[in-house]
């Protein structure tokens, strides 16, 4: 008898990374797939099917669609060995946990935010970056660690998309804000699910800048290299900006064809970020020489 599909059989237990459309997500599946995007990017990983109950219509169909979100931790099969595609059956009690806390945790199970493991953090510290305003400390900040690690061929461009894109997040890049999806959404990049859990482990349910804004770094230079590498790459603002959003996972990066993925600039959002970029660039200018040493992005 020949092999046909489903004789190769196999459970598995991954988590959502990205929701492509009402029927399909892409799931980094454990023991299949690295842990680090920078060994396998999130647009290399296979699409997952999700299964409905038959009272559920035809799926794709617009009367059923699934309802998972980014970070999810799921199960399912693949019904063959050779390509592995992904077919998910359900859901495991205790959404919001990401491939990295499960590697940095021993496989352990690590509570969201509201967890009392998270001590309240003093929002009132004092924050050894120069500057006005949130959004001029944010600028100066990215600028000297850019100049610092000489990896940027224009820091004031790239400080400049990068404080575009964190303004729509939040007004005038507030440290304090929480709310977005369901109200989780924390500081000035509105993290979630996994990627709010390591800030959290990292300096509890933080309010300060400086802590944000040294995660935010910390991030950059290890999760999120590859959105680093496209936001440095560029050398025009609307690109740079198109580069730091795919950090930030925002709604205008999109599916651009099989397998690819890229930034829609017809999107509102996208407009918005590079309008409030220009305006950084217009205005901000950085202080080379800060009167007290501040934080070059280390985590220990």
């Amino acid at each position: 008898m020949e092999d046909f599909y489903g004789d190769y059989f196999k459970w598995w237990v991954g988590v959502v990374r990205e929701r492509v459309d009402e029927t399909h997500v892409r799931v980094r599946i454990f023991g299949v797939h690295p842990l680090e995007e920078s060994e396998l990017d999130m647009s290399d990983l296979p699409l997952a099917l999700v299964t409905y109950p038959t009272s559920g219509g035809q799926a794709g169909s617009g009367s059923s669609t699934h309802n998972l979100d980014v970070d999810s931790w799921v199960y399912g099969f693949s019904p063959d060995s050779t390509f592995m595609q992904p077919i998910i059956i359900g859901v495991i009690q205790g959404s919001d946990y990401s491939m990295s806390t499960y590697g940095t945790n021993g496989g352990q199970f690590v509570g969201e935010g509201g967890d009392s493991s998270y001590p309240d953090v003093d929002t009132g510290g004092t924050m050894n970056i120069p500057g006005g305003s949130n959004i001029a400390k944010t600028y100066n900040y990215v600028h000297a660690n850019l100049k610092s690690e000489g990896s940027s061929s224009d820091p004031h461009l790239h400080a400049s998309a990068l404080c575009g894109v964190l303004l729509l997040e939040t007004s005038g890049i507030n440290p304090q804000v929480v709310g977005g999806w369901k109200g989780r959404a924390w500081g000035i990049c509105q993290w979630l699910g996994g990627r709010r859990t390591q800030l959290f482990r990292k300096y509890g349910r933080t309010k300060r800048l400086d802590h944000q804004l040294d995660f935010m770094w910390w991030e950059l230079n290890n999760t999120e290299r590859s959105a680093k590498r496209r936001w440095l790459s560029a050398t025009n603002l609307p690109d740079a900006v198109a580069g730091f959003a795919s950090f930030e996972r925002a709604e205008e990066w999109q599916r651009t064809g099989r397998g690819s993925y890229g930034i829609n600039r017809r999107h509102s959002n996208f407009k918005k970020r590079l309008k409030y970029a220009y305006q950084v660039y217009n205005t901000q200018s950085p202080i080379e020489k800060p009167s007290t040493d501040f934080n070059q992005g280390v985590i220990t």
